[in-house]
């Protein structure tokens, strides 16, 4: 590129015939093929850009929102309904584990319930085991007052000591069916009442942050299949589109530029796509290269230039090189004298920075550009 000076002095009179003359030839449907000279009324000298008609990839991209989202998340959803929240155990941006209680519902108590009844089970555990204990004990008794008692050496000797067994295993055996029974009663009253709880007590299912609570939830009543809270995982997210036409050209080697203007993630990204074959309503991107040190959080919206058109090593300019005149596209060169004069150009695919040209110059010529 060089740089051109131009200084341009004229009479009034020439300067108002020119430009009288200009307005004319246009309004009398002057085509393509007539050059138009362009007489400037400025006294002082004006400064211009020369620049070259040269071969570049032209490309025209859509500029396409996306945002951050995690790849593994919970939606906390009440599966029944007509329960009274009362408590809510999380703030948001707290860091949960998998196993911690998100919140409790009202249980009437169950908690004081199951201690007790779990005191009662161990304790009714405890006495069947010194009832064994005891059982045991007997027999040995039993079983020594005839050994060191009547004998066991004739058969009227061993039936008694047998019948003796037999009542004294008869005895402890209603005891130990009375302990046995509460217990069996006892536990499945337990797993009840845990199963309650269960349902009264929310759970964190994945290790990550509360992104989200519904407002107002201490004291309300709930509802069936309501989301009242979303857990993210942090560890690894990805970018989100929802624009099919303009994503449609992307292969899975796309590599896409992407921009975030404010806050901790701001910065310059190239992003790919990935899981193509689930592209619907939503577009998927994982990340190639971003900022050092950038802070990327759910929900932080960037726009990506997808490119929708493209012509590689087409003869272009800059886009402030072309100028328009109703259906007519138009440059200014500079002739023999210096003087500024229209070319009439034919153009093929207008980028976001350079034009195609079809007709009308040749590859170098240079062109005005101010």
């Amino acid at each position: 590129m060089r740089m051109f000076m131009k200084k341009n002095r004229r009479i009034q009179n020439f300067i108002a015939a020119e430009v009288i003359l200009l307005f004319f030839c246009v309004g009398c449907g002057q085509t393509s093929e007539e050059p138009l000279v362009i007489v400037d009324t400025e006294e002082e000298t004006g400064i211009y850009s020369l620049v070259p008609c040269e071969r570049e990839d032209v490309v025209l991209t859509a500029s396409v929102s996306c945002e951050y989202v995690q790849a593994a998340q919970q939606e906390v959803v009440l599966q029944s309904g007509g329960r009274r929240i009362e408590q809510v155990c999380v703030r948001e941006g707290d860091q949960v584990k998998t196993g911690d209680v998100l919140l409790r519902l009202a249980d009437d108590n169950l908690e004081e319930r199951i201690e007790n009844l779990s005191y009662q089970i161990s304790l009714n555990e405890l006495q069947l085991s010194y009832l064994e204990t005891q059982e045991k004990f007997a027999l040995d008794e039993t079983y020594y007052g005839y050994v060191y008692g009547s004998g066991l050496e004739t058969e009227e000797q061993l039936e008694a000591y047998e019948k003796s067994v037999d009542q004294v295993e008869q005895n402890y055996q209603y005891q130990k069916e009375d302990y046995q029974d509460a217990l069996e009663f006892d536990r499945l009253e337990l797993e009840k009442l845990q199963q309650e709880l269960a349902q009264s007590r929310v759970y964190a299912q994945i290790n990550g942050m509360v992104y989200k609570i519904e407002d107002d939830l201490q004291g309300a009543t709930t509802r069936k299949d309501q989301v009242i809270m979303t857990i993210v995982d942090e560890s690894e997210g990805y970018f989100v589109t929802e624009d099919a036409d303009a994503m449609g050209i992307c292969g899975s080697d796309t590599i896409l530029k992407m921009n975030i203007t404010y806050g901790e993630a701001a910065g310059d990204y190239e992003l790919t796509p990935f899981q193509m074959d689930s592209w619907a309503e939503k577009q998927y991107l994982e990340i190639l290269t971003e900022p050092e040190e950038s802070i990327l959080s759910v929900g932080t919206k960037g726009t990506i230039e997808v490119p929708i058109e493209r012509k590689d090593g087409a003869l272009s300019l800059p886009n402030g090189c072309v100028h328009t005149a109703g259906e007519d596209r138009y440059v200014y060169v500079l002739d023999e004298n210096g003087m500024k004069t229209v070319q009439y150009v034919k153009t093929g695919l207008e980028g976001n920075d350079r034009t195609e040209i079809l007709e009308g110059l040749s590859e170098g010529e240079m062109v005005v550009k101010k």
